[in-house]
């Protein structure tokens, strides 16, 4: 069964958690990694059972938490290539996530 649930949505930051029997992923990671990892953890989900995120675009209230999230998941990144090549040229995203 599909799971979905906003974690945080507001211009103060942006979060959604998705998951299915075949894994998990956020949309967007625009508040701080200790907010999502306790937001997940209320959901009875650890964050490192994220695999990915998915980002919608590069505005702050939807990316401010994604370095330290995946620094310290190892989740992968997906975005479009603007979106992309915009994290890496400003250090949103560590080597490994790219």
């Amino acid at each position: 069964m599909a799971k979905f649930s906003s974690l945080f949505s507001s211009s103060s930051g942006n979060s959604t958690y998705l998951s299915c029997s075949s894994g998990s992923l956020l949309v967007d990671a625009g508040v701080s990694f200790r907010k999502i990892s306790a937001a997940l953890r209320g959901l009875g989900t650890e964050p490192d059972e994220i695999e990915a995120v998915l980002l919608t675009h590069e505005h702050i209230d939807h990316i401010r938490g994604l370095r330290a999230f995946v620094k310290n998941t190892g989740a992968a990144v997906y975005a479009t290539a603007s979106v992309l090549e915009y994290l890496t040229a400003h250090d949103h995203v560590p080597p490994q996530a790219r």
